[in-house]
């Protein structure tokens, strides 16, 4: 076996091996703490929501976000008619590189008092809505669709 051979070859092994390893230190795993907090961040948000409080759920929206749009026009976002309650969250997907979640958010949704008719005969029903949410510095922030 040729020595001078062999030296370059683990030389080189043990570069790839710390380029692996130093591009995996900037990406978040998912870990289950990092789960909890997004469970967490996604009730506390929809408890916002039950009291109709649309000003305090814009805090849960992404730092890019809040820096466009300002608070007091968050509420314009929303339908006063329906009253939804949430019933359960599902993690459908993590993208480590990006750091974004997607969340299954089941919510029972009825209809307030002067929502039309056929609304109001339907009463409650049960929905599902997709979420988005990013990772931004170790906390979570729902990232809001833009129209």
């Amino acid at each position: 076996m040729n020595i001078s051979l062999v030296k370059p070859a683990l030389f080189i092994a043990y570069v790839l091996t710390l380029l692996i390893l130093f591009g995996c230190v900037g990406q978040a795993v998912l870990t289950q703490e990092l789960q909890d907090k997004l469970v967490e961040r996604i009730e506390r948000r929809w408890e916002f929501y039950a009291v109709r409080d649309y000003t305090g759920a814009w805090d849960f929206s992404t730092p890019e976000y809040r820096r466009i749009f300002p608070r007091e026009s968050y509420y314009t976002n929303f339908h006063g008619l329906l009253e939804m309650e949430l019933t359960g969250v599902q993690l459908l997907a993590y993208d480590v590189g990006a750091a974004v979640a997607s969340v299954a958010v089941r919510v029972m949704i009825s209809p307030r008092p002067g929502a039309p008719a056929a609304s109001l005969a339907l009463g409650k029903s049960p929905t599902t809505i997709d979420e988005t949410w990013k990772l931004v510095d170790g906390n979570w922030y729902y990232v809001d669709r833009v129209k």
